[in-house]
């Protein structure tokens, strides 16, 4: 039933405009949906994107509170059929993955290698340069060379069917035997060489903000209650100390990840990007909700912290002041 619920929800917001309806309460929805565009209107203009998408979810029942696409000349919804490499944002998933199988712990170090490491004859890069960084502020930074070493710790197979639990297609990740070979598993830990929408990723953060269970009823338990926990801990620390400062809200849990990939057309990388920020906002009086930030094309910047992070932190804002979240005084 509860699946039911939430295709329904996905579904009717689908059909609906760009304005569209939830599956609840219609006035309160399409007032909430009403400030939202009018707010990714105007973060549109400022950073000049091709197009800016937000879902926003109750984090407990999995309901869909918002469902926005800035473009509505749009023929298609952006937010469930469009496919991308969603670059750093897959790495908490990748060290979650490690963390639940108990052969990581997030104060183990990594070597940093000062910012360039090869594999075979690939050169990853870090733009911050690390002597040795600890696992859990290789997300906290982003590190693509730490996520790249730890992510070895896995077999394919782990790779693979972690990323299945986790709500992603089979066909649209690497198969286990690809994943067995370092540099696929290498390119994959840190969001290249997959493809998932943003209904997925929202849905896979939302693991971390819910105990390590999925809002849907296939797989309940994705991964352990500690795991989620550490992780949750982990992406707080990345709003309050890393990437994501420009996320913080007085009075309210935070904690996200930062993102961004390069666009792909006939085959070929391009000098045009998608950025992302996927988080959760949570307050005391037990309102939780995880929300996704895509900005397609933006022209000012193509860092997510620039783009992706101040739309989500106006998305908060819309709702604090329409009573889904009360700020502690």
């Amino acid at each position: 039933m509860k699946q039911i619920i939430i295709l329904l929800s996905i579904m009717s917001l689908l059909f609906s405009s760009c304005m569209g309806f939830s599956n609840t309460d219609t006035t309160i929805q399409l007032t909430l949906q009403t400030k939202m565009k009018t707010m990714l209107d105007e973060m549109q203009t400022e950073i000049k994107a091709k197009q800016i998408v937000v879902i926003v979810i109750d984090s407990k029942t999995g309901e869909i509170i918002s469902l926005i696409n800035s473009n509505e000349a749009s023929s298609e919804n952006i937010a469930v059929k469009y496919l991308f490499e969603p670059g750093s944002i897959i790495k908490p998933i990748t060290l979650a993955l490690l963390l639940d199988k108990g052969v990581v712990k997030p104060q183990d170090m990594v070597n940093g290698h000062n910012g360039r490491f090869k594999i075979g004859k690939k050169v990853i890069i870090d733009k911050e340069k690390f002597d040795y960084i600890s696992a859990e502020d290789v997300i906290v930074y982003s590190s693509n060379v730490g996520i790249v070493q730890l992510a070895q710790k896995l077999s394919g197979t782990e790779f693979h069917n972690g990323l299945k639990k986790f709500g992603f297609s089979q066909h649209s990740i690497p198969s286990s035997e690809k994943l067995n070979i370092e540099i696929y598993k290498a390119t994959c830990s840190y969001g290249y060489g997959m493809k998932s929408n943003l209904m997925q990723l929202v849905q896979a953060y939302n693991v971390f903000n819910n105990n390590g269970k999925s809002i849907l009823p296939e797989t309940p338990q994705i991964i352990k209650s500690s795991t989620a926990k550490k992780m949750k801990n982990i992406l707080i620390k990345t709003v309050n100390q890393g990437t994501a400062k420009n996320a913080k809200t007085s009075g309210l849990i935070i904690g996200g990840k930062t993102g961004s990939s390069h666009i792909v057309e006939k085959g070929h990388y391009i000098e045009k990007y998608n950025t992302f920020f996927i988080g959760f906002v949570n307050d005391l009086k037990n309102n939780k909700y995880t929300i996704g930030v895509l900005v397609s094309q933006p022209k000012n910047s193509n860092y997510a912290a620039q783009t992706a992070v101040p739309v989500f932190k106006k998305a908060v804002d819309v709702m604090l002041k329409n009573g889904y979240l009360i700020a502690n005084e």
